[in-house]
């Protein structure tokens, strides 16, 4: 696992690194996609502490571990959707701001696909509730 990340970052030293000794131009087009590269590698860490933390009641009642792959197929996707939809939400013209340096004018930018978020989150923790009081003192069924 050090070994993988020591080649990815040495991957990026690669690229990064030499722009400076060839000319500024391509210093500050370099910059751009690491910037965004910044906030894409935030965002899948976001999102795995999120579903972490949205995951922890559950597993107080065993349904992470279920053996339906139903279930862990429908609470994965349905925290999956909420996340991408939240993210769909805020969109392009807020992250823009941000990379710029910019403060964006407001967070989110599409209702929509906030409502969709929520949802999600509310059918995922719907379904689990659901799952457990009809499954309760019951072995659990594929």
């Amino acid at each position: 696992m050090l070994k993988s990340l020591f080649i990815g970052f040495l991957t990026l030293l690669i690229l990064w690194v030499p722009s400076y000794l060839l000319d500024y131009q391509i210093t500050q087009e370099i910059q751009v996609p690491i910037k965004w590269l910044l906030i894409i590698v935030g965002a899948i860490l976001l999102e795995r502490v999120v579903k972490y933390l949205l995951f922890y009641p559950f597993k107080f009642f065993g349904i992470h571990k279920s053996k339906n792959v139903i279930v862990k197929h429908l609470l994965n996707f349905s925290f999956s959707a909420a996340y991408i939809s939240l993210w769909l939400a805020v969109g392009i013209n807020p992250i823009n701001a941000v990379v710029q340096g910019k403060v964006p004018e407001k967070i989110f930018s599409n209702a929509d696909f906030l409502m969709s978020a929520l949802f999600f989150t509310a059918y995922a923790f719907l379904f689990s509730l659901l799952w457990i009081l009809f499954n309760r003192g019951k072995s659990e069924q594929a």
